[in-house]
């Protein structure tokens, strides 16, 4: 989940150039995702035999690694080298259509991290509705 963190951290650099409430979005996915990794580490030495723990744990990672793959496939698509482009009319072309790739996957980047939000979410109140934290410390203080 570190690797996670970074590029999030990443995403909020003016390189990607995202619509302003995103940043926001970011930095609560951010603030909550690190919150999660404290957690995971914190419910490690719980027993496999909770239930409820180790299907939290796995909802947690398995986002992890969704949001992951969502922010790799934005910044394929956002990264570019320039000097590779040809110059002259074929470069005006190619510079032209990469504005309208590049925003398409700028919104697109935006509804996945709308929904990502709403998923991150729904495992956080999950963990409080079900006493993760709870279950966790009492195992860790037997």
């Amino acid at each position: 989940m570190s690797t996670l963190l970074a590029k999030l951290t990443t995403l909020l650099t003016d390189e990607y150039k995202l619509q302003r409430h995103l940043r926001g979005e970011i930095m609560f996915l951010k603030a909550e995702l690190e919150s999660m990794q404290a957690a995971l580490e914190k419910v490690s030495d719980v027993p496999v035999s909770e239930n409820q723990v180790r299907i939290w744990a796995r909802d947690v990672r398995e986002l992890s690694y969704d949001i992951e793959d969502s922010i790799d496939k934005f910044m394929v698509r956002i990264d570019s080298n320039p000097f590779a482009q040809p110059h002259g009319f074929r470069g005006f072309i190619d510079r032209s259509l990469k504005l309208l790739t590049t925003a398409h996957a700028r919104r697109r980047i935006a509804t996945d991290i709308i929904g990502i939000k709403a998923l991150v979410s729904e495992v956080a109140s999950r963990r409080e509705r079900y006493n993760i934290d709870n279950i966790s410390s009492r195992h860790c203080n037997n």
